[in-house]
């Protein structure tokens, strides 16, 4: 479930995971932190909406409208996962983006 709720499901494995990973960077010592917080944007009232529980049917279209592929003369470049044509909200959308805004340096 995602949305405006006030305790998103399974925090209680993804700490277990999140201590886990501390350890094995930090080693043992991080193993008993004085206080955990975790911030899940999908379930902030201020950056997730009831219309957030709609599931989608298919990947969302992103790269950069026209009105910004030349800003400044091409000064200003847009290298980000969002600014991909193909493969836009995945890793491979930030290296595609990023190829593009390099290939016009």
């Amino acid at each position: 479930m995602r949305g405006p709720t006030p305790t998103p499901p399974g925090h209680a494995g993804f700490t277990h995971h999140l201590l886990a990973q501390l350890v094995r960077l930090f080693g043992l010592r991080a193993a008993n932190p004085m206080a955990i917080h975790v911030k899940d944007w999908a379930f902030d009232p201020f950056t997730s909406t009831l219309a957030d529980l709609v599931p989608v049917s298919s990947h969302l279209h992103y790269a950069l409208p026209s009105v910004m592929t030349a800003l400044w003369d091409n000064a200003l470049l847009f290298g980000g996962t969002e600014a991909a044509p193909q493969f836009g909200g995945y890793i491979e959308g930030a290296l595609e983006a990023e190829e593009l805004a390099l290939a016009k340096l």
